[in-house]
């Protein structure tokens, strides 16, 4: 086991979350494909510091399949003004 200097690794680099999912006090997040995801109990652990996939693969799945059937809902391309008017364009 090699000591966290605090800094990103190879395998989870920083801001690789791209989706999450909430339900009850789970929460799920995923990088864009899906394949590097953590599991947190944000009633328990308010400051998700403890990833607990490996002990929960039930919630996992359970929340992966809500998300992927949320990302078939969403349209191929955006269309229309998407962008709030306080971002600068």
């Amino acid at each position: 086991m090699q000591k966290s200097n605090g800094s990103a690794s190879k395998l989870k680099p920083d801001h690789w979350v791209s989706w999450a999912v909430v339900h009850d006090h789970w929460k799920l997040v995923a990088n864009p494909d899906l394949s590097h995801f953590q599991l947190f109990d944000i009633a328990k652990d308010v400051k998700k510091i403890r990833d607990l996939k490996k002990e929960h693969p039930v919630e996992v799945e359970k929340l992966l399949s809500k998300l992927r059937q949320w990302q078939l809902t969403l349209p191929e391309d955006p269309s229309g003004d998407v962008f709030s008017e306080l971002r600068d364009k």
